[in-house]
């Protein structure tokens, strides 16, 4: 029997076939995702994010996978399948120790060896205790896993932690931010742009066009997604981290 529907129903079916749509179209949500992540929201950024790094129009949406990195707290499936991924990507290991602050922490020595590379693999090689602290610090917050649709987030440290003194990641929008960093990751894999090249990318102008990443502050500002602040907790944090080498 077809029952007639009033304003409210109407209203609430339209919501929720807007909801199964975003589902359709946006990311995947998987793992221990926090209460105050929007699967509509973060499929707006995807959608903006498809555009603004010139994705394929057959580029399926990425899966977010919520998770601390640590083989504890993930699920044992994802667990097996990262080491896997690690495995085949033995390259990692020179990313982490020449492009982030602990690698040079950590190992100077052969931080020191960056620019050669071939000395750098010879000492990687000779130290595989290396597989016990890399490429997945517990203290890591986001990564997407190269030549895969998978970003990994914890959610912790980009949107139910706090920052700063006592700010909370939530009223800051960071996790928004960190999930569209790394589906902008995600869409220039895609191009087949190494992943070495694309922090230099992030914050460096496109002509008379703002950065990646200051275009991605001003669409979560500009919607109500972010404080105004994640511009310079955002695209200004990471330029400091002179990811161009200059």
């Amino acid at each position: 029997m077809i029952m007639a529907m009033g304003p409210g129903l109407l209203l609430a079916a339209a919501l929720s076939a807007a909801t199964g749509a975003w589902a359709a179209l946006g990311p995947r949500l998987t793992g221990q995702v926090p209460p105050n992540a929007s699967e509509k929201v973060l499929g707006e950024v995807w959608e903006f994010l498809k555009g603004l790094g010139q994705a394929s129009s057959g580029l399926t949406p990425p899966e977010l996978y919520f998770s601390a990195f640590d083989p504890a707290k993930q699920d044992e499936a994802f667990t097996q399948w990262q080491t896997a991924w690690s495995q085949a990507h033995p390259d990692i290991y020179e990313d982490w120790i020449c492009s982030y602050s602990g690698g040079e922490r950590l190992h100077p020595d052969a931080h020191a060896l960056c620019s050669d590379r071939p000395r750098l693999k010879e000492w990687i090689a000779a130290h595989p205790e290396l597989a016990r602290e890399y490429p997945f610090p517990a203290v890591f917050r986001a990564f997407h896993y190269d030549g895969t649709d998978r970003i990994q987030l914890s959610p912790g440290a980009t949107f139910t932690g706090v920052v700063l003194q006592g700010i909370r990641m939530e009223d800051l929008g960071t996790g928004y931010y960190a999930a569209g960093h790394e589906m902008l990751h995600y869409v220039l894999d895609s191009r087949g742009i190494p992943g070495p090249e694309h922090h230099c990318l992030f914050v460096t102008p496109r002509g008379a066009a703002p950065s990646y990443m200051s275009a991605l502050a001003d669409f979560l500002v500009e919607r109500g997604y972010a404080h105004f602040l994640i511009r310079k907790l955002g695209p200004e944090g990471e330029a400091a981290l002179n990811p161009c080498g200059k």
